[in-house]
């Protein structure tokens, strides 16, 4: 019977990314920690399922330090200039193939910039991974 992991919703604000990457983390550890109750497809992968847990664990951290290393006024500044940028690109004098690849650049990095406000004004500082264990 896996664990009920409903509550991480409210927790981080309704944020889905933030959401969504700490129930991950939290139901392959429960599934580690009662490998009884997995498939043998699961277990004959065990090592494999660590290394996963790790990489989730690292990404979690990662992410956590960039949100928590800007301030809202900085995140509303950088978002200005990539719109800016966008806003700009038909003046760019270069070629067709270029100014799509300015584009496509700016635009990840204005949905990047938006993930980061997102989880700012819903959660302030991400906090450490303990906060939301039971």
């Amino acid at each position: 019977m896996m664990a009920d992991f409903n509550y991480i919703k409210q927790r981080t604000g309704n944020n889905d990314y933030l959401c969504s990457l700490i129930t991950e983390i939290f139901k392959l550890e429960y599934q580690l920690d009662h490998p009884k109750e997995q498939s043998w497809y699961f277990n004959s992968g065990l090592k494999s399922q660590k290394d996963r847990l790790k990489v989730l664990t690292k990404e979690y951290e990662s992410f956590r330090a960039i949100v928590n290393n800007f301030s809202i006024e900085k995140l509303a500044s950088s978002l200005k200039i990539e719109q800016k940028k966008v806003s700009e690109a038909d003046t760019l004098h270069c070629s067709r193939g270029s100014r799509v690849m300015a584009l496509s650049i700016a635009r990840g990095r204005i949905n990047t910039i938006e993930l980061y406000q997102g989880v700012k004004n819903s959660v302030g500082d991400v906090p450490v991974l303990e906060f939301f264990r039971k």
